[in-house]
């Protein structure tokens, strides 16, 4: 019941743009009024909640109060200071590649799956490097620095790293506090936890308990968290259950943030290996609530109680690996499938393919900016993107307004063209940058246009 506002506290430089977002809950109406504590010397929010930070370093804070009920309201804590470093410059409705410059991308690995931004601070980003590590910069990507010891895994013959994590995410009530995955390879696969921003990782015991019982090795990809709860976790395997003598996987799931584990057998029409995995969950939007899940596979599946009982909604897949979700404001969810990306008007209980413009080909991630949507045909390594499927033909990204979604047009006429999309984008209101993680292709940054 009440306000409750996300990020719970920010850090940003002078002049700096932090998105503030309030779920209501349980009120007459679900609108808030927005106000800096400190006045115009803690900077400014606007009627949407978007702060920016004054040009002198302090403490301040961001209050979202309930238009219906006055005594109900939640706080934010920003700290602004000086800039530790310069970000890129980018030019709006032009793509810049921020890829980490040590990374080789080499042909025998998948290149970059993962992006992902710290919501307390927008210009501290994750990206995820197939073989080579997690890598993270904290001005934008001017500057990157990889977590971790690369001497313990370096193979001693290339500058190659064993560690393959997979997807990352941050705790929106705390920068320190992280989720990561590895899977597919690598020398240190599982579901790991960092409490210092990612300097040192560990993989609490509870996890490698249930993995032991269920799993050869601790084989995981794709999770997701709660968006009301960071401490709910659902989490998906690429390899198959054999130790509980299955071929195929389920999921598990976590309600103390990986402490400890609950199996969900998968149906018997799963197939083993990586799968889509989210919540049907928006709190802002009232859509779904913590027990709403889908599954991806060959099929789509939806269940209202988590994971007791399935309903088939779609006979579509996704591409291999798993996929992005994202909401517009209208409460119109799209998703990446393959053999084009599809969005359903009624939270995933059907689904529609989007044929108007996107190739017959296969897709991960569409996300939007709140005023335009975007994806591009995409695939582990390369995209694929030929007609016998044999090699790969540069491609631009596509883009719809939000308010259609339905007919698409090569962004820019075109103009940008790229080997492999995203796995994942990201976009920062704030700052108002999308970010994308295309595989070999690397992670490049894009200064989105006005609306």
């Amino acid at each position: 019941m009440g306000v409750t506002i996300a990020p719970k506290t920010a850090q940003v430089t002078f002049a700096g743009h932090v998105q503030f977002t309030a779920a209501v809950v349980g009120l007459s109406t679900t609108t808030v009024a927005w106000t800096v504590k400190e006045g115009s010397m803690g900077g400014t929010v606007s009627s949407t909640g978007l702060y920016i930070a004054p040009s002198i370093s302090g403490v301040f804070h961001v209050t979202a109060t309930s238009t219906s009920d006055a005594s109900e309201s939640d706080t934010a804590t920003i700290t602004v200071s000086a800039p530790a470093g310069t970000p890129p410059v980018l030019t709006a409705g032009v793509w810049t590649n921020i890829t980490p410059p040590a990374l080789m991308l080499l042909g025998s690995n998948f290149g970059t799956p993962w992006i992902e931004i710290d919501p307390s601070n927008p210009r501290t980003l994750y990206v995820c490097a197939d073989q080579e590590g997690m890598w993270k910069t904290t001005d934008g990507g001017s500057s990157w620095a990889l977590l971790g010891d690369p001497s313990a895994a370096n193979t001693g013959t290339t500058t190659t790293y064993l560690d393959s994590p997979i997807a990352v995410r941050v705790d929106p009530g705390n920068s320190q506090h992280l989720y990561a995955t590895q899977g597919v390879r690598g020398m240190t696969m599982g579901f790991w936890v960092s409490t210092d921003g990612g300097s040192s990782w560990t993989i609490p015991m509870g996890f490698q308990t249930v993995a032991a019982a269920t799993l050869e090795n601790r084989d995981v990809t794709q999770f997701d968290v709660d968006p009301s709860d960071f401490k709910h976790i659902i989490l998906g395997s690429h390899s198959a259950w054999i130790a509980m003598g299955l071929t195929n996987a389920g999921l598990f799931e976590s309600m103390d943030g990986g402490d400890s584990w609950v199996i969900h057998l998968p149906l018997a029409s799963w197939a083993s290996g990586s799968m889509g995995i989210h919540f049907l969950y928006n709190p802002g939007l009232a859509l779904g609530n913590a027990q709403t899940w889908f599954v991806g596979e060959s099929k789509f599946w939806r269940t209202t109680d988590s994971g007791t009982t399935w309903t088939n909604v779609s006979s579509y897949g996704i591409t291999h690996g798993g996929n992005d979700f994202y909401y517009t404001a209208a409460g119109v969810l799209y998703a990446g499938a393959a053999i084009y990306p599809v969005r359903s008007t009624d939270n995933g209980v059907t689904w529609e393919q989007l044929t108007q413009g996107p190739g017959y080909s296969y897709y991960y991630s569409i996300q939007g900016d709140g005023t335009s949507l975007y994806t591009q045909i995409s695939f582990t390594g390369t995209n694929n993107a030929t007609t016998d499927g044999v090699g790969a033909t540069p491609a631009p990204y596509l883009t719809s307004k939000e308010t259609d979604g339905l007919t698409w047009v090569p962004y820019q006429g075109g103009k940008q063209t790229f080997l492999d999309g995203p796995f994942v984008m990201r976009f920062d209101p704030g700052n108002r940058i999308m970010y994308s993680a295309n595989w070999d292709a690397g992670v490049w940054a894009l200064k989105v246009l006005n609306p």
